[in-house]
């Protein structure tokens, strides 16, 4: 194909003038670069560069107008940078810079919303480490308040609230019932009803053993009582000396 050279020469002469302004705002931008350093880099952000005139925004309005300010000094500097009088203003305006969208978007990756509060969060769970941590101590309260009316379960009796709640904070409930029943017991031994203080130790004996009370060896409710007895007359005696 012969293509007549007027018209590449025509071609050429049209996008000249782009490249030109092309190659221009480039320079201008490198410039920008090097002589925009720390904060004023960090909170600015090229736009174009037209006629004379080099267009940034700004992270904020305060940003905006401080460097509106400086903008004769950053004029001087940018022409040295580039050897000779091609800036004539500087304006900012305030916007959102790239800086703030990718640490926004950094913040926002991976996010779920919770299945409880609707709030994000991140992790493999389905609900927020609030709703987590709200779910963990009501499952553990309930725990409490069943092993203090059956309080020989184990766990593996506990049902629903087992695929819940692990092993370990299973026993630490069980542990602090027994505790709790041993402290009643101990100072019970003094001040409540034999027939209250007995029934109370029924339920310590079967939460130490995990079986019901009557289905217990005589000889282990009689090493629990020796126990429990002795517990109770230093308590006695702390209290006559105290």
């Amino acid at each position: 194909m012969i293509v007549h050279i007027g018209r590449v020469l025509e071609e050429s002469s049209n996008t000249m003038p782009a490249i030109s302004k092309a190659l221009e705002e480039a320079r201008v931008f490198n410039a920008w670069k090097g002589a925009a350093t720390g904060k004023i880099a960090k909170n600015t952000e090229l736009e174009k560069f037209t006629g004379g005139t080099l267009f940034l925004k700004a992270k904020s309005s305060a940003w905006a107008q401080e460097l509106s300010m400086l903008k004769e000094k950053l004029v001087e500097r940018l022409n040295g940078a580039l050897g000779k009088s091609i800036v004539c203003d500087i304006k900012f305006r305030a916007g959102v810079i790239r800086s703030d969208k990718e640490e926004k978007d950094e913040k926002g990756a991976g996010k779920k919303v919770c299945i409880k509060c609707g709030a994000e969060f991140t992790g493999d769970n389905k609900t927020c480490s609030f709703c987590e941590r709200e779910t963990k101590e009501k499952d553990s309260g309930e725990i409490y308040r069943m092993l203090s009316k059956r309080p020989w379960l184990a766990y593996g009796g506990i049902g629903e609230v087992q695929r819940r709640i692990g092993q370990e904070e299973f026993y630490k409930m069980k542990r602090r019932a027994k505790d709790s029943l041993m402290d009643k017991l101990v100072v019970g031994k003094i001040e409540m009803k034999k027939e209250a203080w007995e029934s109370l130790f029924h339920n310590y004996a079967e939460a130490l053993l995990s079986k019901k009370y009557e289905e217990a060896s005589e000889g282990d409710i009689k090493g629990i009582r020796k126990v429990v007895q002795n517990k109770a007359n230093n308590y006695s005696r702390r209290r006559m000396r105290g």
